[in-house]
């Protein structure tokens, strides 16, 4: 059940509120909003180092490169109640948040300290020499620093790690803040998904529209997140960045997969109640359910929640970099060995491991929230009551058999009655009740025809990086079929055609459908709707309305004109910014040129072993030979962002408006 008003004036008196005084659901938490997994040492000085100072969380806090006031509206990040904005600089120089919540000394050395950033922690760096700090300059030399003069021996006092909250923390439907830049805690929700989040800005903030990055990094959607960034399977595929609601609805339908020897033996290692989930048959079958789009996180909750800390550089990061794919072992992945990382038992997996159901109960009681108990919600609920009825009978008739987590008796095989049946079921007044609305199952990519990219990811695929935690069954999926007529956009009248390949790919899971009045945009990538900058009811009302519209009425989608397109002509460089040179038959070298209005993903979907041909098209041909050749290397063809999933598209519109005031509710 949900926790009553928060209230109260600090993190405290909130967290006491949600887990109402329970000390595991508090561990859980606390997990989720402060709990790195030692992220910070790669956040903050691995990541800064390799990419010369290109990205650092630090820099990004500093009031110099955006002030608190302005961080909502630059990074879409949240700002920490408990802190305000710097009046001078602190001991080193930096301009930091003041943040003046009472910590616990053993809280702080598990969990660091607050930085202003909700989900941004801050922990001393152990390598950090005072004497030299000031005799280099502090905080100024630091943050003015360029790829060029970049110091790497420059050790900075701090060391800045992320938590889950950094992109799941948001804005509480139900309690929306007066000023998007000072929110009280009892303004946050802690699943709700960061719909604001700018993900790119981390990554992009010191590069400039002559570079081709920028460019992609300003066309990623706002709440989304690219998860295969630094795990790079080289296909640009910002997701939506969940919310977590239903999670007890959700494990009671999950279904057993096949796992592996291997992965048998480490589960059955692992903390209560897990090993209980795990069949001792041949081969083993593993009880799960799915929280990545494609479903492949598939043994188990806790795994999936492991692999997160892992992605994000957290557990053991040496052993995440060795995984990774560079020009070193010509960019192929090395599986993540979780027996290694395991076995010292003085790591962060040992640590972080026994959290799990911890945080897994603290997620499970979290109610989702309903417009009717938002301020002024009820504004929006005024259908007239037959209208409400029709669009539960619709929904029944043409979503609930994907959309909904209870269904009539299996044995129920006639169609007339089994549409009866699930009318019967959604017309009950405790349809919603424990209801995950969604079957949590996959679904072959022709028949949702949704774009393409976040289902051919490869990062779960036998051999590569996250092998270990996607099933046997998800290995084993057959070919999900061919995609056909996706748009050419350097030929129009040539459409593409695509052929899925087996191994795991080419499958979304269904979405649930809970509070999706608070959750617009739509689709895994948040192309159907916009975001709007205003967290009230009615902003999010508003922005539920463009979605839905769009997505029941494919004629107001963009189309072709959500194609990701360069705004101005760039360069291409390399991940540091270094310009990708070609090199000209009478010896002169080059920049690649990237036109103005170039495709994004005719680019940004290439494998580094297909550059070389990319780039010798170029020195024949030009920028349209190059991007002739990168489509045809493509990794995933497919550039409209907003087709596909047009279920109930062909209804009337009485049907669609009935629909409509029945999805508000949910």
């Amino acid at each position: 059940a949900r926790a009553g008003d928060p209230g109260g004036g600090t993190y405290e008196d909130y967290a006491r509120a949600l887990t109402r005084g329970d000390p595991v659901r508090r561990l859980g938490m606390d997990t989720w909003f402060f709990w790195t997994a030692g992220n910070q040492a790669f956040w903050g000085r691995a990541f800064p180092v390799a990419t010369r100072g290109e990205v650092d969380a630090l820099r990004l806090l500093d009031a110099r490169t955006v002030r608190r006031a302005d961080r909502f509206a630059v990074l879409g990040t949240i700002n920490d109640p408990g802190c305000r904005a710097p009046s001078g600089p602190d001991e080193f120089g930096f301009l930091l948040d003041l943040c003046t919540e009472p910590q616990d000394p053993q809280q702080k050395l598990l969990y660091g300290e607050p930085t202003g950033v909700i989900g941004m922690r801050k922990f001393p760096n152990p390598r950090f020499d005072r004497d030299r700090w000031f005799q280099a300059g502090g905080a100024v030399r630091y943050l003015s620093q360029t790829r060029e003069n970049f110091d790497p021996t420059l050790e900075p006092p701090y060391l800045i790690g992320l938590s889950c909250a950094v992109c799941h923390v948001a804005f509480d439907p139900l309690r929306p803040p007066a000023d998007t830049a000072e929110p009280a805690w009892a303004n946050l929700a802690p699943t709700i998904g960061n719909q604001y989040l700018r993900e790119s800005v981390l990554f992009t903030l010191r590069s400039s529209p002559r570079e081709f990055r920028w460019h992609a990094g300003q066309a990623q959607p706002l709440g989304t997140s690219d998860t295969s960034r630094i795990t790079n399977d080289f296909i640009n595929n910002p997701t939506t960045i969940n919310a977590v609601f239903g999670l007890p609805a959700r494990l009671a339908i999950r279904t057993y997969e096949v796992v592996s020897s291997d992965q048998a033996a480490f589960i059955r290692g692992m903390v209560e109640p897990i090993p209980r989930d795990l069949l001792n048959t041949s081969p083993p079958q593993m009880l799960t359910a799915h929280g990545l789009m494609d479903g492949a996180d598939s043994v188990g909750l806790a795994l999936a929640a492991l692999r997160v800390y892992c992605n994000i550089g957290g557990i053991d990061y040496p052993r995440f970099l060795a995984s990774l794919p560079t020009a070193d072992n010509d960019y192929t992945q090395q599986p993540f060995d979780i027996a290694a990382a395991k076995a010292n038992p003085n790591g962060l997996w040992v640590a972080t491991e026994p959290r799990m159901p911890a945080l897994q109960a603290f997620l499970a009681s979290i109610e989702p929230p309903r417009l009717a108990r938002a301020p002024g919600g009820g504004r929006f609920l005024s259908d007239p009551p037959a209208l409400v009825h029709r669009g539960k009978i619709v929904f029944a008739r043409h979503c609930a058999h994907c959309h909904s987590s209870k269904h009539p008796d299996p044995n129920i095989q006639n169609p007339d009655e089994r549409r009866r049946a699930y009318e019967r079921l959604v017309l009950a007044p405790d349809f919603l009740d424990d209801n995950f609305l969604s079957d949590d199952r996959r679904y072959p990519l022709p028949q949702i025809r949704t774009n393409a990219a976040r289902a051919l990811a490869t990062n779960a695929l036998e051999g590569e990086i996250w092998q270990s935690f996607s099933s046997e069954t998800y290995k084993g999926l057959p070919p999900a079929g061919r995609l056909q007529r996706l748009f050419n956009p350097l030929a129009p009248s040539r459409p593409i055609s695509f052929e899925l390949p087996a191994g795991g790919r080419g499958y979304y899971r269904t979405s649930s459908l809970i509070g999706m009045w608070a959750t617009a945009p739509y689709l895994h990538n948040n192309a159907l709707g916009f975001t709007t900058l205003d967290p009230s009811v009615e902003g999010r009302m508003q922005a539920f309305d463009g979605g839905v519209r769009k997505l029941l009425w494919p004629r107001q989608r963009l189309g072709r004109a959500s194609v990701q397109r360069t705004i101005s002509s760039s360069i291409l460089t390399d991940p540091l910014g270094e310009p990708i040179l070609v090199p000209l038959p009478d010896g002169r070298r080059i920049p690649f040129e990237v036109p103005a209005g170039t495709p994004i993903n005719l680019l940004a979907n290439l494998h580094p072993r297909d550059l070389p041909a990319v780039i010798a098209a170029y020195a024949r041909g030009g920028p349209q030979a190059a991007l002739a050749e990168a489509l045809r290397r493509n990794l995933s063809p497919d550039f409209v962002e907003d087709h596909g999933h047009e279920f109930g598209t062909e209804l009337p519109d009485r049907d669609k408006w009935a629909l409509i005031a029945f999805l508000k509710r949910l």
